[in-house]
């Protein structure tokens, strides 16, 4: 018992002087984004949104069969008027009421996010950018977004 006292001890005094030592974040630089950046990102933008849809479109019969199999199974509980006693709803009853928003809306996100990230949306997107003409204002702030988490990885300068 007191070696492992003593060992905690030194763990401490250890741990305490290695967070003394640890390096401070480096100063931010002011990135300026070329049109390689601004595309990669766009096309960055869109793959993600695709995935993503392609997952939720995947995910939704699976939560569909699930509500479906715990709605068949439920029992919605009661009142036994002749022997006085109710009983309570069970799990699966929770499980489909609960559940089914989340089905509905599985089965909605899902495709609306597959469709808007399309690839001849993006051709329509990037051709527009390299047009120059102005973006829309979801894709603009999507961008935004999809442009400050790259300057967030970035941030360190060369070695």
């Amino acid at each position: 018992m007191r070696n492992l006292m003593l060992l905690l001890a030194l763990l401490l005094v250890v741990g305490l002087t290695c967070r003394a030592q640890a390096l401070s974040s480096p100063a931010p630089i002011n990135r300026v984004f070329t049109r390689a950046d601004t595309l990669q990102a766009l096309h960055t933008l869109f793959r993600t949104g695709r995935t993503w849809g392609k997952a939720l479109t995947i995910l939704a019969p699976v939560t569909i069969g699930m509500v479906g199999y715990a709605g068949s199974k439920m029992d919605l509980g009661g009142y036994d008027i002749l022997s006085g006693s109710s009983t309570d709803p069970n799990g699966y009853t929770y499980a489909a009421i609960f559940g089914t928003p989340v089905a509905i809306t599985l089965s909605l996100v899902g495709p609306l996010s597959w469709k808007a990230n399309a690839k001849y949306m993006e051709q329509e997107t990037i051709r527009d950018y390299e047009q120059r003409r102005p973006l829309s204002k979801r894709v603009q702030r999507r961008l935004h977004n999809q442009l400050e988490r790259m300057t967030m990885y970035t941030n360190m300068p060369n070695r």
